[in-house]
């Protein structure tokens, strides 16, 4: 039997993920052991903070939504020392990164040309967008990068949060960027892409799409019981949870509830609705995704992409040998591989980094090694060692030798070099 891959961090021996074999059994158990289901409270990261599961910024400025995001995040953060409080309010905080030169603003409202809106994935922070901010600000655009509700403080905070408030944010955040820009973008990663197509099917005014593995169909076909749980969790704390960790990464969860595997599955359920109604993408858009993604489901992204009629539209997909090439003149083939690195693949992790950045990239501080989490030896083994091959999970690969999940893109100068011939090509 095939789990479901678990929704935006697949890591596991074999997929799994909104709901595994180990959920439903505790949940039969539940029900037909009643006395049995009972359980302690769980440590105050997995609850929740009581101020991070609904977007309460309309009607305030970008700067005070910076200003009262991080207090939220400096109260409700359970891991805040003195020497790594900047480090993880920068990581986990809105931001903001305003062009230098004053030729990036017309001549007549004094608005900048453009801005973009980016939007990070499921159980993420604005930190993996931050890169992608940095080259967007070079290119005189106005970049602003939001923090959806639930995320960013405990791993609690995701216990009821809905999609909705998700897309609230994005609205709201897509509504204040237009009074600074003449022009508006969306960028958003997985749970973020699905964000960013929410917008354009429901008729937000923007002048084009960055995707980035855009979660807008899942490598599972069990997405539909993420909501099982509901009925009897509240008997049972660790019902809720798909995976309880250490959480060990300060610039995202580790741990992951069920209602987040839940409101993937609904948001992409919607959109899915949508596109059913007729609502098409007429908008140029970019598009960047990994063939080999165990996440999301890459064929949904590449369907949605032939389907689109924007001759100006680009989709890069990289892949190794045994995948089909396209046709279609916008599809962009690169080989996932990159041996001077280590690189076997590309994962659904990777493609927003570049091999520099400190905390992700080659020489990062960090290693994702979550994969192992069942296999201590194995685990200890891939935290230690100081090189080891770097891709994407699949059963096939937990049978070989040990690995760690790859967190960069070692193409990321020339994927943002072909954003900027997109952006040149609908500039014309």
């Amino acid at each position: 039997m095939i789990i479901p891959a678990r929704i935006s961090k697949l890591r596991h021996p074999v997929p799994r993920g909104p709901m595994s074999v180990i959920s439903a059994l505790a949940i039969m158990a539940a029900l037909v052991f009643p006395g049995c289901s009972s359980s302690e409270p769980m440590p105050p990261r997995f609850q929740e903070s009581g101020s991070n599961s609904a977007f309460n910024y309309e009607g305030k400025s970008f700067q005070e939504y910076l200003e009262e995001t991080r207090r939220v995040i400096l109260a409700a953060r359970q891991d805040i020392t003195t020497e790594n409080r900047d480090r993880i309010l920068e990581a986990n905080s809105p931001f903001e990164f305003r062009p230098q030169d004053e030729s990036c603003r017309t001549g007549t409202d004094r608005k900048y040309r453009r801005g973009v809106l980016l939007i990070h994935g499921l159980s993420d922070s604005p930190y993996v967008m931050r890169d992608l901010a940095r080259h967007f600000q070079s290119r005189c655009f106005l970049a602003r990068g939001i923090l959806l509700p639930g995320h960013g403080t405990v791993p609690g905070d995701l216990l009821s949060v809905t999609h909705q408030e998700w897309y609230r944010a994005v609205r709201w955040g897509i509504q204040g960027l237009s009074d600074e820009a003449g022009q508006v973008f969306v960028a958003g990663y997985s749970t973020g892409g699905a964000l960013a197509v929410r917008a354009a099917l429901e008729g937000e005014p923007l002048a084009g799409l960055f995707l980035f593995t855009p979660a807008l169909g899942l490598r599972t076909r069990m997405g539909f019981a993420a909501n099982w749980h509901k009925p009897v969790s509240w008997k049972v704390e660790k019902l809720k949870w798909v995976d309880i960790t250490d959480d060990g990464d300060f610039a995202k969860y580790e741990s992951f509830t069920m209602n987040a595997a839940d409101q993937i599955h609904l948001l992409i359920q919607e959109n899915r609705a949508l596109l059913d109604q007729d609502r098409r993408l007429s908008l140029p858009v970019f598009m960047a995704a990994s063939m080999d993604d165990a996440t999301v489901d890459t064929q949904a992204a590449m369907e949605l992409m032939l389907a689109q009629p924007n001759p100006a539209s680009r989709f890069i997909a990289y892949a190794g040998n045994g995948h089909p090439r396209f046709s279609d003149s916008r599809v962009i083939h690169r080989d996932s591989s990159h041996p001077p690195m280590g690189v076997r693949e590309f994962s659904h992790l990777s493609l927003t980094l570049p091999p520099t950045n400190p905390h992700y990239g080659l020489k990062g501080d960090y290693r994702n090694c979550l994969h192992y989490l069942a296999d201590q030896a194995r685990l200890t083994l891939c935290r230690s060692q100081p090189s080891l091959p770097l891709g994407e999970v699949s059963e096939e690969a937990l049978t070989g030798p040990v690995f760690g999940r790859l967190t960069f893109n070692p193409f990321f100068a020339e994927m943002t070099s072909s954003m900027d011939d997109f952006l040149r090509s609908i500039s014309r």
